[in-house]
C-alpha cells in the first residue's frame, strides 16, 4: 500500500495544498497498481466505520478484504448504488404505477442478496456489516453514506472509465477526493488474485 499524507486544516494553505495533492494523487492512482490511502486528518485511533463502495465489477471483493485487512474491528458499511429504472412517462395509470414500484422493491431485494453473497465469498462476518442498496447517483450516496454514517475512512475502486470520460463528467474516484472529509483508500482495478464476483 502507498500512503500520501494528510491535507492541511489551515484554511488559508487548503486552497492552494489541498488541490496540489488531489493532482498528485489522481496521477499516483493513474501510475500504480497498489492500493493508495490518502490520508486527509490526522488521527492516532483506529478507523471505527469504514464506508466501501461495492459495485458490480470483478474487483468488489477486493474492496472489501482491503477495507477488512486495514480496520479488520471497524464497522464496514457497503454502499451500492442502483441507477435508475426508465419510467414510462406516458403511462401514468396506478397499474404501472404499482408493477413500477414492485420492480424496485425487487431489484433492492436482489442487490442486498448480491451484497450477502459477496461478504460470503469475501469471508468477511456478516455482523460486522450495514448494507445500504439505494437508487441515486454513486458518488452522492457514497458521500452521504460518509455523513450519515460518520464514517472515518471511503473505500473505493479506482475509476476505468474512459480518458474522453474523466475530462468531461469527472470520475468517481475524483469525486469522492474532492469532496470526502475522511480518509480515502483507492483500491485498483481487477487482477490482483481476489476471486471474481459478477452482479
Amino acid at each position: 500500500m502507498i500512503t500520501l499524507g494528510q491535507w492541511t486544516d489551515s484554511p488559508i494553505l487548503r486552497w492552494v495544498d489541498a488541490p496540489l495533492k488531489r493532482s498528485i494523487a489522481l496521477r499516483l492512482l493513474n501510475q500504480v497498481s497498489r492500493p493508495v490511502l490518502i490520508v486527509k486528518k490526522d488521527s492516532e485511533k483506529p478507523y471505527r466505520r469504514v464506508v466501501v463502495a461495492v459495485d458490480g465489477t470483478d474487483s468488489a471483493c477486493a474492496h472489501i478484504q482491503q477495507a477488512y485487512a486495514l480496520a479488520p474491528d471497524a464497522e464496514l458499511i457497503l454502499v451500492h448504488a442502483m441507477a435508475h429504472s426508465p419510467a414510462n412517462s406516458g403511462r401514468c395509470d396506478e397499474t404501472f404505477d404499482d408493477r413500477f414500484r414492485q420492480m424496485r422493491m425487487r431489484q433492492h431485494e436482489d442487490a442486498l442478496n448480491r451484497i450477502n453473497d459477496l461478504l460470503e465469498r469475501c469471508g468477511v462476518p456478516q455482523q460486522q456489516v450495514v448494507k445500504v442498496a439505494e437508487f441515486g447517483y454513486a458518488p452522492k450516496l457514497i458521500l452521504d453514506s460518509e455523513m450519515t454514517f460518520a464514517a472515518d475512512l471511503l473505500v473505493i475502486g479506482r475509476s476505468s472509465s474512459s480518458r474522453f470520460r474523466r475530462i468531461f463528467f469527472g470520475s468517481v474516484t475524483s469525486q469522492i477526493l474532492v469532496k470526502s472529509r475522511s480518509d480515502v483508500l483507492v483500491v485498483p482495478p481487477k487482477g490482483t488474485g481476489i476471486e471474481t464476483f459478477k452482479w
